[in-house]
């Protein structure tokens, strides 16, 4: 018989466009009721009026995995192609 394993407590998170249209940041929370208040505060003027993504369920992290996350979603302000892998090596997440 196959063992069954649950599925991993999901996180919520969305992305917030930040002060200029090219920074964006990761937001992840417990709950989809803490994410969705944490975003529709982004798009107040009380929380700076930033636009986002809806809300959506991911398998939960660690705070390592998130914070690599987040690195690369905010190299999409700096997209440039490299010519070969030595050209444009891999940055360790510090």
């Amino acid at each position: 018989m196959a063992r069954r394993y649950r599925d991993p407590t999901p996180c919520f998170a969305y992305i917030q466009q930040g002060g200029t249209s090219t920074e964006y940041y990761l937001h992840a929370f417990d709950t989809a009721a803490e994410a969705e208040n944490g975003r529709r505060d982004c798009g107040q003027d009380v929380g700076g009026g930033f636009n986002t993504t809806r809300v959506v369920a991911i398998p939960a992290l660690t705070s390592e995995q998130l914070d690599a996350i987040e690195e690369l979603i905010q190299q999409l302000d700096n997209p440039h192609r490299a010519a070969t892998a030595q050209d444009d090596p891999p940055v360790p997440n510090t």
